[in-house]
Order: structure tokens, then sequence, then C-alpha cells
């Protein structure tokens, strides 16, 4: 789409003089990685102490922490509960980042991503189950380009509204759980412009 590629330099990299760009420094790859780490923990953590049950990917249980694995963050039945059976879905269940769920009740999926690519999380790794709300985590950085995505792409525009997908940026997240988080007021961190930004309040969930 023409001026894609302004936006995606725009999205990554920052002036460094009159006449050069450079990379972003939160943008260095072994950066992101500590980061996206960092917020799966986090939303696991957050699950909990808003009383869900938590799934997370199998390959990011295997990693390293402070406190031993991140699949130690999880209980035993957590740890070997099958995706497939939680969301009623194939193989790719297994990869998904983060879900929030209870019985008979509306599961929370968590796809973490600092790039703006949208294939893998909403297409890659797409589950059809029903009764799931959708959230591609994001940093602020990426947003106008996600949005310039958007805004030019009927298939996306399609997919997000099919699907249900909606919108997390990384410093809300941090905020709300670090803070006294309450599930009624999760929507308020939702959105690329989420409501706590746009009206300092925040809604009801159900």
């Amino acid at each position: 789409a023409p001026g894609l590629i302004e936006a995606a330099v725009d999205s990554y990299r920052v002036p460094a003089s009159a006449t050069h760009r450079q990379l972003r420094q939160e943008d260095h790859l072994e950066q992101r990685d500590q980061e996206h780490l960092g917020l799966i923990c986090l939303l696991a953590d957050l699950g909990h102490r808003l009383g869900f049950r938590v799934l997370i990917a199998r390959a990011e249980q295997k990693r390293k922490i402070a406190q031993g694995t991140v699949g130690g963050l999880l209980d035993v039945q957590e740890r070997y509960a099958n995706p497939q059976t939680v969301l009623g879905e194939g193989d790719l269940a297994s990869e998904i980042d983060v879900v929030w769920y209870k019985p008979d009740q509306t599961m929370l999926l968590f796809e973490v991503s600092w790039t703006a690519r949208l294939h893998q999380p909403l297409v890659e790794h797409r589950v059809a189950a029903g009764n799931v709300r959708r959230y591609l985590v994001i940093p602020e950085e990426r947003v106008d380009l996600i949005r310039f995505k958007l805004e030019r792409s009927l298939l996306w525009q399609q997919i997000v509204a099919e699907d249900g997908w909606d919108f997390i940026k990384y410093n809300h997240l941090r905020q709300f759980a670090g803070g006294h988080p309450e599930i009624e007021d999760f929507p308020g961190i939702v959105g690329l412009k989420a409501p706590v930004e746009q009206y300092g309040t925040q809604l009801s969930l159900f």
C-alpha cells in the first residue's frame, strides 16, 4: 500500500541526526524478547489474580525465569491441561501465548507481539472457538503502523471484526496489573486508543 514503507520506518526507527535514522533502542531483539517473556509472565499472574485458570504456550513454558521456568507459574492442572480441549481446536492451540479461562465462561486469549506483523497472531494462530475474546498486546510504538494497515486493508478489517480481535498496549497492561485490578475495569485498557486514555474512565466488561 502507498505509504507503508514510510509508516514502517517511522514505527521502527528514530532520527539519529538530520540525515540519519537508527533503530529504536527498545526494538533491539534481545530487549524485545525479554519484554515479551515478561509480559507473558505478567499476564499469567494477572489472570490468576482475577480468578481465571491460565494456559501458556508450550514453548514459552520451557523458558527460564528467576523463579525457575515459566511453566512453574502454573499449577499442575494448568501445566498439563490440553489446550485443544480448552479451546476446542487443533494443534495451534498450544502456540497461543496466554489464555484465561473458566468453566462455561468467556475465555480471553492474548498474543503478545512487538512487531506490526498481523498474519501470524491473527491468521496462523487463529482458533475458531466460540465464546472467546481475542487481544493482540503491542507496544505504543507499533500503534500507528497497525492503524495504518487496518485502515487500508478490508481483509484485515474483516478478520478483526469477524474474530473479535482488539488491542492492548504494553503500558496500559502494566499499569492495570500494577494497581488493584478488577475484571470489570479491564475494558478500560482495551483499544488502539483505549477508554482510559480518552476519558480517564473504564467500562464494564459484562
